[in-house]
Order: structure tokens, then C-alpha cells, then sequence
């Protein structure tokens, strides 16, 4: 099913074992809201979801994007911790709702869940150290640098040009632009998601 119930065989009885509530959501329902209390692993079945945050004088900004195997609210609900953010549905979606209580008594799932957490920590540092740089083509390059020493010099984005903007939070039409300026630097050539990067002008 996910990666929750990863060596877990006959994971729909386990669901009903542990008390599991499915939930279906239509376009633009809200899931959970901002101040909300969260006693319960969220994880989504089918369709997008999208965390947003709201500041003090109403502006919405996005935080992620999720979609089918994609997780929520679990640190929140670990820490007791109000949420601090809105969960909408962008499309209509299934969710599974566990309770937290039940997964930690149950060893196996206790083991996948800190193993979720621990690529949620190392997904959320390499974004932090990307973000923090201090211009956009810092970021970007700081990115794509990654991207290369993981995958090689040639490499496939594992986001759309929305989603990258997204990420390393900055303006989509001046991602394409920065993306075409350093095209024309010789510092990368790309079509599509497809990317090369060059050591020098003369590899290009």
C-alpha cells in the first residue's frame, strides 16, 4: 500500500485492526484546518493535496504539494502540537486516517513510521540548505548541483517547472528565465526535465 505498511502482510486487516477510518474529500474541501488538534496519521490514498499556511492578515501561501503515499500532520500529532497549517484537497482524494496511539504499539509500523520521519528530516534539510542561499541562481544552482552528484552529470528533475519553483521558493516565470540565462551561460543544457551540466563552456 505505502511505505507505512512496508513488510506488512494483509495491510487491509491490519487497517481495520487499528480502528482506520477512510475519507473521501471533493475538490477544494478542506481537510484539516490551521489551529486544529491532530491525534492521527494521515496518509493519502488517491488524489492531491496541498499545505497551505495563512498569515496573520489572511495571505494563503503554498507550502507543499502531496499526492498518493504522501503523508501529513504526523509531527503535529507526535509533538501534541496544534497544526500550523491548512490541508486542502485539490482534486477529489482518499484519506486514511490511523490513530497515532495504535501505530506506536504496533512494532513494525512503530519502525516505518521513524523511518518516513527520518527521510522527511533529510528531504527537509537538503531543501533548507537550498532555500537559504541568498538569490535565486544560488538556489537553482545549488539544486541542480545536488541533483548532479546524486544521478551524475546528466539527470532527470524530479519536479515540473511548478513544483521547482515551489520548492526552492521562488516566482515560476523567473525560474524559466534563470533556467534559460544559465542555458545561454554554457553552465547547462536541458529539454524538458532532462538536464546536462557542464564543467566548462567547452563542454557545452
Amino acid at each position: 500500500m505505502n511505505a507505512l505498511f512496508k513488510s506488512i502482510d494483509h495491510p487491509e486487516e491490519l487497517i481495520q485492526e487499528l480502528s482506520g477510518q477512510i475519507k473521501t474529500y471533493e475538490e477544494e474541501e478542506e481537510i484539516l484546518s490551521q489551529g486544529d488538534s491532530l491525534n492521527s496519521i494521515a496518509t493519502i490514498l488517491s488524489g492531491e493535496v496541498h499545505l497551505l499556511r495563512y498569515d496573520y492578515w489572511g495571505g494563503q501561501h503554498l507550502l507543499t504539494r502531496l499526492a498518493e503515499g504522501d503523508f501529513f500532520g504526523e509531527s503535529y500529532a507526535l509533538a501534541k502540537e496544534k497544526l500550523q497549517v491548512s490541508v486542502v484537497a485539490k482534486s477529489p482524494a482518499k484519506i486514511l486516517f490511523l490513530p497515532l496511539d495504535k501505530v506506536l504499539e504496533h512494532e513494525k509500523l512503530r519502525e516505518n513510521l521513524l523511518f518516513i520521519l527520518s527521510k522527511k528530516n533529510l528531504f527537509l534539510t537538503s531543501k533548507l540548505h537550498h532555500i537559504t542561499k541568498r538569490s535565486s541562481r544560488e538556489k537553482l544552482l545549488s539544486f541542480l548541483s545536488e541533483q548532479a552528484s546524486l544521478q551524475g552529470s546528466s539527470f532527470k528533475l524530479p519536479y515540473n517547472r511548478q513544483q521547482l519553483a515551489d520548492y526552492l521558493a521562488m516566482d515560476r516565470s523567473a525560474l524559466s528565465s534563470l533556467l534559460s540565462k544559465l542555458q545561454k551561460e554554457g553552465m547547462l543544457s536541458y529539454k524538458g526535465a532532462e538536464f546536462h551540466l557542464h564543467k566548462s563552456t567547452e563542454d557545452y
